[in-house]
Formats: structure tokens, sequence, C-alpha cells
């Protein structure tokens, strides 16, 4: 199932440094893409421009975003935090993954902690 893109979120690491995410609706299949990804609540705040923010859930990273996100943690572990969006910045380099994942995960505070 294709699903439509939201649109882009901005994410900022502790470092400061700045992140363009794609945001689409949970559940969507991707192609084989080496990404950081995160799994959200998204709010629509205000209806006539379709901004919207993000409470997040979980964030990680893997070199084939076909595969299911998050893959040791099970989906309805997402859906008690009323997850309904994920959200992926490609990139091909393991290491600069780890460091984005890192990064964001110190400035964000996602409600699950990655245990793998």
């Amino acid at each position: 199932m294709i699903k439509k893109q939201y649109g882009d979120v901005m994410m900022v690491g502790q470092s400061g440094n700045k992140y363009r995410f794609g945001t689409w609706p949970l559940g969507t299949r991707f192609r084989s893409v080496a990404a950081v990804y995160f799994v959200s609540k998204r709010f629509v705040q205000e209806t006539t421009f379709r901004r919207a923010r993000h409470e997040v859930i979980f964030i990680g990273e893997t070199e084939n975003m076909s595969e299911v996100p998050g893959a040791h943690v099970e989906t309805r572990d997402f859906e008690k935090f009323g997850a309904n969006c994920i959200c992926l910045f490609a990139n091909e380099d393991k290491d600069v993954r780890m460091d984005i994942v890192r990064d964001l995960v110190l400035s964000n505070r996602p409600l699950m902690r990655q245990t793998a």
C-alpha cells in the first residue's frame, strides 16, 4: 500500500544540528533505503496551513527501511503511545546515522528507548 507523504519536519539535535525528516502515516511501506527514523504521535495544530507537531515515541536507524522499523520493538508498543506517524532522514553511512540518533535522543527524549 502506498500512502501519501504528509510533508517535512525539522528536528534539532542537542548539538544544534538540524535534520529535515519526511513524514508519513505509520504503516507506510518504504523501498530499501538506509535512514534515521522516528515514530511519533502527530497532532495537527493549525488546520488552515496544516501545521503539525510531533510527540516523539521512538528514534532509531536502519540500513533498510523496507523492513519493519524497530523490528525488536512490537508495533503494539508504539500504538500504546498513540503512534500514527513515521518520519525518516535518509543517510547511507551507518556511523553518521548512529551519531544522529544519539544527537536526537539527547534533545528529544523519546517515550521509548532503544534496547537492542
